[in-house]
């Protein structure tokens, strides 16, 4: 660990303070083969390492998770989770950073698994804890033939987006889970197979074939994808980089830049013919889209932006379905809004429900909170954004209305 201390700390000289995706938290996962080349397990703990320091200089949050620390017959780990946290660590300790810096990492852990710590890096996990580098996020005890599943569950809460190299079912069950709720998955096709030689290719890994599904079908793994995407895919594969992991890891970075932005889908009064039209679209266009952008989302408004499909209920329902958070508004009590509504409280979706003061919503607001916005109030225009910023901030981190049934 001292070795890998200072080499580390060599390269943090010249540390950023801005980024273009703070506050977002990007999840990397993976691991390989027993008898993979070692030459290619090197690079892919380079890779990682410069991730986890490119990521942290952005000003990005890392989720990974903790415990043993499986070998290979050539000597090197099977897994890259002690990589981040030795990366992470150095990033702190380096004598070029000076700001004291608390919950760089997310760690979503049990005491199954943090009893498995290798001796040898305890150190190195008593201090993390000590300086209040991590968070941990305990997964209850008990969860038997379940707790892998659960636990990915759990991790795919916590962040925005997923790197994915090497791995097997476990790396493709995460994969569905952020992709059923629009988070950008990027997979790298470094031929690793799995620690456990399972998942879909042994011998070429998770992220090796869904890295082929996502460059023939952009829109599976990112929802922002554009026509430049399968391009940019393109280079990023493993072959075009493999004398240069420091490099690999700087282009994922940087396509990571334009694709980890979340997307926030409105729920709102359409017809324009409607007597509270023109207040709800003032409310949107003043208020709603500063906060939502102020936080670095992504904003999908049928009214602005339109949509695809020939039929416009089919494009709010894949809409909704790609979001990672809806704003609902029930001004006018629209049929059409409470179905998508519900819809969105049905797929767990993070929803913030507005409405003109005065609406008689038809459910209980003491069970769902509702922010109740004035037109005719005399706050200013940064008044009624700093309202809404708060109600945001209040509500965001609720549990889903329908609790999981528990296994």
């Amino acid at each position: 660990m001292a070795n890998l201390m200072k080499n580390m700390q060599s390269m943090f000289k010249n540390i950023k303070k801005e980024n273009p995706y703070s506050k977002r938290t990007v999840q990397i996962v993976g691991s390989c083969s027993e008898d993979i080349n070692p030459e290619i397990n090197k690079f892919a703990h380079e890779v990682v390492q410069h991730l986890t320091k490119g990521l942290l200089e952005n000003g990005s949050t890392i989720l990974s998770t903790v415990g043993s620390d499986p070998v290979g017959k050539n000597g090197l780990s099977l897994i890259y989770d002690w990589d981040i946290l030795n990366t992470t660590y150095a990033y702190v300790k380096s004598s070029s950073f000076s700001v004291k810096c608390r919950n760089l990492l997310k760690i979503v852990s049990s005491g199954k698994s943090e009893s498995k710590i290798p001796e040898k890096e305890k150190e190195l996990w008593n201090g993390l804890i000590h300086d209040e580098i991590i968070s941990i996020y305990r997964i209850p005890a008990g969860r038997g033939w379940n707790a892998g599943a659960h636990q990915r569950q759990e991790q795919e809460k916590l962040s925005d987006a997923l790197i994915v190299i090497g791995g097997g079912e476990g790396a493709e069950h995460l994969c569905l889970l952020y992709r059923k709720h629009g988070k950008p998955v990027i997979p790298l096709n470094i031929p690793l197979g799995s620690s456990y030689g399972d998942g879909i290719s042994n011998e070429k890994s998770a992220g090796a074939v869904l890295y082929n599904e996502a460059v023939d079908n952009p829109k599976k793994f990112i929802v922002s994808a554009d026509q430049n995407t399968t391009t940019k895919l393109v280079n990023l594969n493993y072959k075009n980089w493999q004398n240069d992991p420091k490099g690999y890891a700087n282009s994922i970075i940087k396509f990571l830049e334009q694709y980890i932005t979340p997307q926030v889908f409105y729920v709102r009064l359409m017809n324009d013919n409607h007597e509270d039209y023109s207040v709800v679209e003032s409310f949107f266009r003043e208020v709603v889209d500063y906060v939502v952008e102020e936080k670095k989302y992504k904003i999908k408004d049928m009214i602005s932006s339109g949509g695809q499909e020939a039929f416009l209920n089919l494009e709010i329902f894949k809409e909704i379905s790609n979001s990672a958070i809806i704003i609902a508004d029930s001004t006018g009590l629209r049929p059409n809004c409470f179905i998508e509504t519900g819809f969105a409280f049905g797929l767990k979706k993070k929803v913030i429900l507005t409405a003109k003061r005065g609406t008689a919503i038809p459910f209980d607001v003491d069970a769902i909170d509702c922010h109740f916005w004035d037109p005719d109030s005399k706050l200013t225009i940064s008044e009624k954004r700093e309202a809404f910023a708060n109600f945001w901030d209040n509500n965001m981190n609720k549990p889903p209305l329908v609790p999981k049934i528990e296994v």
